[in-house]
């Protein structure tokens, strides 16, 4: 059996919808493979927020 992704998870102060996406863009294009994904976004009353991204692992 092999895994094909993963989940990484990201945590920071809150980011405006463009920033994730520029990350997500950055991600996929320094590993056009990994095929970034956002599953999750989770907020916290402080302002911190965790982003779960799947990625595939490397062909």
């Amino acid at each position: 059996m092999r895994q094909e992704t993963t989940m990484v998870r990201l945590q920071g102060q809150a980011a405006s919808q463009d920033k994730v996406a520029a990350l997500l863009l950055g991600l996929e294009q320094a590993a056009p493979w990994s095929r970034p994904e956002l599953v999750e976004v989770r907020g916290a009353a402080d302002g911190a927020v965790e982003w779960t991204v799947r990625l595939a692992l490397a062909p």
